[in-house]
This record gives C-alpha cells, structure tokens and sequence, in this order.
C-alpha cells in the first residue's frame, strides 16, 4: 500500500499527512518501488486502514516521499494497493490481513467503462455469467495454467500449456467503480 503524502514535497496531491494521524506509527526505513511508469522512494510506517466494514490495524504501508511516475500528477487516484501477498509475516499485504484469499478483477472494454472488483469470490450476480474461475499455481504470484495464446484460432505460443502470472498491476489502470 503505498500513498502520496505530505513527505512529498513535489506532489501536487498529498492527501495523507501522518501528523494528522492518531493511528500512525513510524518505521522510519526508505524503500525504492519500481513501477512500469517509473520509481518512486516511499517510507515505511504502520497505519490502520478502513475498507467500508473491514479493518487492517498496524498495515504496513509506505508513504511516497519523492517519485517519478507522471501519471500520479493528473490521475484521480492517489495511492497504489497491492493484492498479491505481502513479503513477509510482519508486511502481509492488505488482503492477507482482511483474510481474502480469492478476489476477482473485470476491466470493461471500451473508453471510460467500468470496472469491478469482487473480494472475497463474491460476484455481482449480472457478471457471473461472463466469468471463469481458475485455480491459483505456486505460491508467490497469483499464477494459473494457460493453454494456448494466438489470434484467430492460430495458437503462437504455449501450445502444449504453461503457466501464466495475471498481473493487474499498473499504474495506468484505474477503476471506475469498485464493487466490494
């Protein structure tokens, strides 16, 4: 979990500001993520975090004090959730500390369309029928088997199956309501 802070001193949104906070505790360590659309240097601190009824209290999350990611200056959101597992025991990411381990992303097509996200492998009933589920390989990322990748019926690679990591991590998606 990372968000832009008032530590960030070129950010032209800071919506997070720890001395605001009653919940926040300091860790102090600087931390260098590294994005498709560039890096940014965050510090690590302990917060409690609310997602409508559930709580993450002491969540390890990273205040961004200095980046180089354009997209943040003119995009609508101002934080960065990470939904594959955390690191470690004490850095659990945000859904290992709400206890979900299945959650399901759709992005529409087309421009400005909606997108869902289900936690929990609960569905919106008019979506179910345009899902699939898949069981997760390994332990690491959220990987799957994948049979075959081609267009128009020509396979072009992976004829014979191999595993695929489904990854919706980029800063360039951002969804237009969330369903959780």
């Amino acid at each position: 979990l990372l968000v832009l802070s008032e530590k960030c001193d070129h950010c032209s949104k800071t919506p997070y500001d720890a001395k605001q906070s009653k919940t926040y505790h300091k860790n102090g360590t600087i931390v260098q993520h590294v994005f498709g659309s560039g890096p940014c240097l965050s510090e690590k601190g302990y917060e409690q975090v609310l997602v409508g009824p559930l709580q993450a209290a002491n969540m390890t999350f990273y205040e961004i004090v200095q980046h180089e990611i354009p997209v943040f200056e003119g995009a609508s959101f101002t934080a960065i959730v990470g939904l594959g597992d955390g690191p470690s025991e004490e850095d659990k990411s945000l859904l290992q500390k709400f206890g979900v381990n299945e959650f399901s992303i759709c992005l529409e097509r087309g421009n400005g369309a909606p997108g869902w996200l289900a936690w929990g492998g609960d569905v919106p009933e008019d979506m179910r029928p345009k899902t699939i589920a898949l069981p997760v390989l390994g332990e690491h990322h959220w990987a799957v088997h994948m049979t075959g990748l081609g267009f128009d019926g020509q396979s072009v690679t992976c004829q014979d199956g191999c595993g695929a990591i489904l990854d919706s991590g980029t800063s360039l998606i951002e969804i237009g309501r969330a369903h959780v």
